[in-house]
């Protein structure tokens, strides 16, 4: 099966909530998915066979702390919602995506990115620790339903550089 990463379009939407839907995760709105496929500020990835098979949404972040230290924008980024369809799990299809997405936010000068994950979810902290992120924190009742702590993870750009694959990779899964 050829898989295509790719940017995401507002007439994904759909799909994606769907995809959001089955994986249980954090509730969004089909308009809110489409708002964030035009938002400049959005690093919006779909990964797509016949199907959206996969998806991850990052949100660019000034911080204004560093902006004024450094007297240079320090950008941020922090991953919003992240998915890949249960069938399609453990193919590096997440690799994939989470790499898409750190090298656009490369492309756009991002120096640390940060994500929330349920402290319960030991296969995605383990993931996510594989893919170069550290968890620096908890947020205590974070997630309402049902209520949880959330590990907050944090990775440096210069940690990703060396691993990003080409934007608009087609693969074999």
């Amino acid at each position: 099966m050829k898989v295509r990463i790719r940017r995401a379009l507002a007439s994904d939407a759909a799909s994606v909530k769907a995809l959001e839907l089955a994986a249980d995760l954090s509730p969004w709105s089909e308009s809110d998915y489409r708002e964030e496929a035009g938002r400049e500020g959005s690093i919006f990835i779909v990964a797509e066979a016949e199907q959206i098979i996969g998806f991850i949404l990052m949100r660019l972040i000034t911080n204004s702390d560093d902006f004024c230290a450094a007297k240079t924008p320090q950008f941020h980024a922090e991953i919003l919602n992240f998915a890949v369809h249960t069938t399609m799990r453990r193919r590096g299809l997440g690799s994939a995506l989470l790499l898409s997405a750190l090298a656009q936010g490369q492309n756009r000068e991002v120096t640390r990115y940060f994500l929330e994950v349920r402290s319960s979810n030991l296969a995605a902290i383990g993931f996510y620790r594989i893919n170069g992120f550290r968890e620096i924190g908890v947020r205590r009742g974070f997630y309402s339903h049902p209520p949880e702590d959330a590990v907050l993870m944090e990775c440096s750009g210069d940690k990703v550089l060396a691993r990003v694959p080409p934007f608009g990779l087609v693969f074999d899964l």
